[in-house]
């Protein structure tokens, strides 16, 4: 609902000291450094788990740039969306995600999965991207947006 109301936070999952180990905040960082993992958190380059699973979400712009989770930028044509996931358990179901609503959804079956896909009909004005899976043992993961202002 944050999403759809204008608001571009990231996703993280945390675990309290009662239940230990049952959910994860992801952060993509380039080091292991102070700097570098809030540098990540503050840029939304960020998800959640509830296992072992590690998500990496990225769209390529026609120019050749990078934009990762948590990223917003501007184009007049639509990049090209990458996904790859290594989970802990095989995959029952993951969905790419734009505005609330499903774009495509996979049945891997299988612990590790990637795909590109090109929004064939992005909405003008600002659009969110997000990936969210589920495994066959029903933990989840789920993405930061990539926000996308499509036409600009």
């Amino acid at each position: 609902n944050a999403w759809s109301g204008g608001h571009r936070v990231g996703v993280i999952a945390s675990s309290d000291h009662q239940s230990t180990h049952e959910a994860f905040a992801c952060v993509w960082a380039p080091e292991l450094t102070r700097r570098a993992l809030l540098d990540a958190l503050k840029s939304r380059r960020t998800f959640a788990a509830t296992d072992t699973i590690v998500v990496r979400f990225e769209a390529a712009g026609r120019d050749g740039k990078i934009h990762r989770m948590g990223e917003e930028f501007a184009a007049s044509e639509a990049p090209e969306l990458r996904i790859h996931v290594r989970a802990a358990a095989p995959i029952r179901r993951l969905e790419l995600i734009r505005n609330r609503n499903i774009l495509i959804a996979r049945e891997p079956h299988s612990a590790e999965t990637e795909f590109t896909y090109r929004d064939a009909a992005p909405a003008p004005g600002l659009n969110f991207y997000h990936v969210r899976l589920v495994q066959e043992n029903s933990q989840i993961a789920w993405s930061s947006p990539i926000w996308l202002n499509f036409g600009k």
